[in-house]
């Protein structure tokens, strides 16, 4: 018998999907890639995308030409040639270019002719998948988380146009309770700096 007050399973996929924003669309890159060439010593430098459980290092070559590389894992990078494979990558690009593009405008609109503000929103929606999320206010400054890594977290803010960074993570371990103890820090910076890796 049905119970009215019980959910359809089926009433989902009868709802229309709402269209998700470009902004808030996952990039297709993985990160950016730096390695040297073990034969000739050349630097690799570009951004990694994955295709197919394969790693592809799209960078700037001769003339500005896009030269694509296939890290194989010995340190060789072929330069791939498969038009295939090229074209599938270059989309790729141009599809986070757009989605890049979109939070750009997106940051401008949202900080309202303040430009360190403007900086401070692109990092945190590419950090926060095209999303701006509530800032932890410290100090009376609102921040943006940007990156973190295994201990800390680490978020940029602004105000009166000075750039500030917030740390919140592990500060020492407390040999009484046998606990690490955490706490943040504000501190005014001339430029970002390091704020995580992933």
């Amino acid at each position: 018998m049905f119970d009215p007050m019980e959910r359809d399973p089926n009433l989902e996929s009868r709802e229309p999907k709402k269209e998700v924003p470009l902004r808030e669309q996952p990039l297709e890159r993985r990160g950016y890639f730096s390695a040297s060439r073990t034969a000739t010593g050349e630097d690799i430098v570009g951004t990694l995308y994955s295709l197919e459980n394969k790693e592809y290092v799209l960078t700037d070559g001769p003339e500005g030409r896009l030269v694509i590389f296939h890290d194989i894992g010995n340190g060789e990078f072929p330069v791939v040639v498969d038009q295939n494979i090229i074209e599938q990558v270059l989309q790729m690009d141009r599809k986070d270019h757009s989605i890049f593009e979109a939070r750009k405008d997106y940051a401008k609109e949202m900080a309202n002719g303040d430009l360190v503000l403007e900086e401070v929103l692109i990092g945190h929606m590419d950090f926060n998948n095209g999303h701006i999320s509530k800032p932890e206010v410290q100090e009376g400054i609102n921040f943006y988380q940007l990156g973190r890594n295994a201990s800390h977290d680490f978020y940029a803010g602004t105000k009166d146009g000075k750039k500030y960074v917030y740390t919140f993570g592990e500060i020492s371990w407390d040999e009484k309770t046998d606990r690490s103890e955490f706490g943040g820090h504000v501190s005014e910076v001339d430029d970002w700096g390091y704020m995580g890796h992933y």
